[in-house]
């Protein structure tokens, strides 16, 4: 496993247990998609295209060099998007908190593993 790898596995343990820890048992309750309202659906899904769209080329084409920056870049933009979804459609919760903790946890891991 690459660099890469072992920092998407930590990001990934890590949001689930901070996840475990500030929501607990509100998450079982998101599995019915009935509490979602359809337009934050719509504007995860077309924000996540979007950046997808961004980042796919810029990956093929960029120098090794300035990899390690856009990496820090796109955390900060996927993290606050998400962040951003979480605050604004599901009031009373502390999701986004999950959500910005790590990403600053992925943004140090990035900085200093890479």
């Amino acid at each position: 496993m690459g660099k890469i790898g072992l920092i998407s596995l930590i990001i990934a343990i890590t949001y689930l247990i901070l996840r475990k820890i500030f929501v607990g048992d509100e998450s079982n309750s998101e599995k019915d998609n009935k509490s979602v309202p359809e337009e934050r659906k719509y504007i995860e899904l077309w924000g996540s295209i979007i950046l997808a769209v961004i980042a796919i080329p810029i990956v093929i084409f960029i120098d090794v060099k300035l990899f390690k920056c856009f990496l820090i870049i796109f955390m900060i933009a996927i993290f606050s998007f998400h962040s951003y979804i979480d605050w604004k459609y599901r009031k009373g919760s502390k999701l986004y908190i999950v959500s910005i903790i790590t990403m600053v946890i992925g943004i140090l891991l990035a900085y200093f593993i890479l």
